[in-house]
């Protein structure tokens, strides 16, 4: 009996000093200092200050800025780089609230156009009986229950739309280069003040980002496709963007029901939810893109819906420009795309991997979902991977690109 339990305590301990050994084999996400892994640029400038501090959780930087608008936390790089450029423009917003061009233009035209508006505002039933028809009112309802959806969070009201301010939102959010449903509300607090004075005193854009310094303080550089996007969200109504995602998706064969919990599912903004069928849409003849729509749907936070436009934005840049693809796969919640020659990609938007139990499950499911003959796997990264990712990686026949 007592030679049992001796042995059963040997093993015990053995097994004990084997997890332990699994366990040190994991690292534990790095804490770095802001000034080691941004640019100058993005550490500080005219307009704000990174905290030195910069918690990595695995996969994603954690920053918090500071400025003279108040304190954001950011998730990621990419996003901070949006963040720090958006400060930017909420400068030359408050710049160009104080213009004399700007001042003189209010002055002059705003009493009657905010009359014109308060009608609506106060009584907006009889406002529109007064210009629509029982014939239009019949159509006008059929179709809202037909398309309606939920609406972002990051949308102006149906009365906005309405009255025409969305559309002069929408163009003043181009003039100045920021996303117009961008979840920055030091941001949205701010356009939405200048672009309703403007709006009431008939001053477009281009002419309030000229009153200022030449709009110097906030170039930034942007690609093509970046550009064509831009226009695209400038010209559309939240709804035109919607029935014309619903068009494209129906046209890849993405099933009716799916394509309605995407589109119903307003956690993505209405910009998010074009990049990805605008990206998905570039990728002609891939197969099993509706895929990425069905992971799509499940996507429960903001973070998530940000990743999901990023990581279907490089996998069409992929397709484009480095191999073509034939085809995607499902590794739990996330995609691959496999090469046309065989090769297995994985493009993922992150910081800084670490080798934790969540890379290593991942990777461990991309295996076995991908079991088989393959030409090559390839991890590709925007950000960096630590040295034990690497070797790990390598160890398991994984190559990877960092800065992709």
């Amino acid at each position: 009996m007592i030679e049992r339990a001796t042995t059963f305590a040997v093993m015990m301990a053995a097994s004990l000093q084997l997890t332990v050994a699994h366990a040190q084999d994991y690292e534990i996400p790095p804490v770095f200092s802001a000034d080691t892994v941004l640019t100058e640029s993005l550490l500080s400038g005219s307009n704000h200050r990174v905290d030195d501090r910069v918690q990595n959780d695995g996969f994603l930087n954690h920053y918090v800025i500071q400025s003279l608008f108040g304190e954001l936390d950011v998730a990621s790089t990419a996003l901070l780089r949006k963040r720090v450029h958006e400060m930017n423009v909420i400068a030359e917003l408050e710049a160009v609230s104080e213009t004399e061009l700007f001042a003189n233009a209010v002055t002059s035209k705003v009493e009657d156009l905010v009359a014109g508006a308060e009608s609506i505002v106060t009584d907006p039933i009889g406002s529109v009986e007064n210009v629509v028809s029982g014939v239009g009112k019949l159509f006008g309802r059929a179709t809202r229950s037909l398309s309606e959806t939920a609406r972002s969070d990051t949308e102006d009201s149906q009365l906005e739309d309405l009255i025409g301010f969305s559309k002069a939102k929408r163009d003043y959010a181009y003039e100045f280069g920021v996303d117009v449903y961008s979840r920055n509300q030091l941001l949205q607090r701010r356009l939405n003040a200048v672009a309703w004075t403007g709006y009431t005193a008939g001053l477009s854009g281009s002419i309030a980002l000229g009153a200022v310094s030449g709009g110097v303080g906030i170039a930034i550089t942007a690609t093509s496709a970046t550009q064509l996007m831009d226009q695209v969200v400038r010209d559309s109504s939240p709804d035109d963007l919607r029935l014309l995602n619903r068009e494209r998706l129906a046209d890849m064969g993405v099933h009716e029901s799916v394509i309605e919990l995407f589109i119903g599912n307003a956690l993505f903004t209405p910009r998010e939810q074009t990049e990805i069928v605008v990206a998905l849409d570039e990728m002609a003849g891939v197969e099993s893109r509706e895929r990425f729509i069905t992971h799509a749907v499940l996507t429960d936070t903001a973070d998530v819906a940000r990743f999901r436009a990023q990581q279907a934005r490089m996998y069409a840049d992929y397709h484009a420009n480095h191999t073509p693809l034939s085809g995607l796969v499902s590794v739990g919640e996330l995609l691959f795309g496999i090469t046309a020659e065989g090769g297995v990609i994985a493009n993922t938007p992150v910081d800084y991997l670490s080798w934790t139990a969540s890379l290593e499950a991942i990777v461990d499911a991309a295996d076995q979902a991908i079991a088989g003959a393959v030409a090559y796997k390839e991890l590709r990264v925007t950000g960096h991977l630590s040295d034990r990712a690497k070797q790990a990686l390598t160890q398991r026949g994984w190559e990877f690109v960092e800065g992709a």
